[in-house]
């Protein structure tokens, strides 16, 4: 999945998190950010900000 490739690259460039915007009418996508780890940070207008911890 290229999401997880771009994790993947994050990590090895030293992010600390990642985070992205969904419509949270999009269910599949809310679901599969909420598998991969993203947690819901907030409301940017109709969308949500979702966030992933990627410390080690």
């Amino acid at each position: 999945m290229i999401i997880q490739a771009i994790i993947g690259q994050a990590v090895s460039e030293g992010y600390t998190a990642l985070s992205l915007s969904v419509d949270p009418e999009n269910q599949a996508a809310v679901r599969l950010y909420d598998r991969l780890g993203f947690q819901f940070h907030g409301i940017s207008g109709t969308s949500w900000t979702m966030k992933l911890d990627i410390t080690n």
